[in-house]
């Protein structure tokens, strides 16, 4: 899954932007999440249009839907927990 939040890839991701007009990777479900309809919406599989200003408050949401179902890369996230600086769990 790709997840593409408040950006414009043509402008901002060189390599991607340059894929946005024949789509995404095949098989791969992609979700752009901005209140524009920019190039890129075409096609993604959902297209979520919050409101300006909100982008944090939708990957919080994310983010607690993801460690609630267990979704998280487990491995990943014990790496992360080696190297961080934090003494509070992800």
């Amino acid at each position: 899954m790709l997840f593409i939040i408040g950006s414009i890839p043509r402008n901002s991701i060189r390599c991607l932007g340059h894929a946005a007009p024949r789509g995404p990777i095949p098989g791969a479900k992609l979700v752009v999440a901005d209140p524009r309809k920019i190039d890129i919406t075409e096609f993604a599989t959902l297209h979520i249009r919050q409101r300006p200003g909100t982008d944090i408050p939708l990957i919080n949401g994310l983010m607690y839907i993801i460690l609630e179902k267990g979704w998280e890369d487990k491995l990943s996230s014990r790496n992360a927990r080696k190297t961080s600086t934090s003494s509070k769990p992800l």
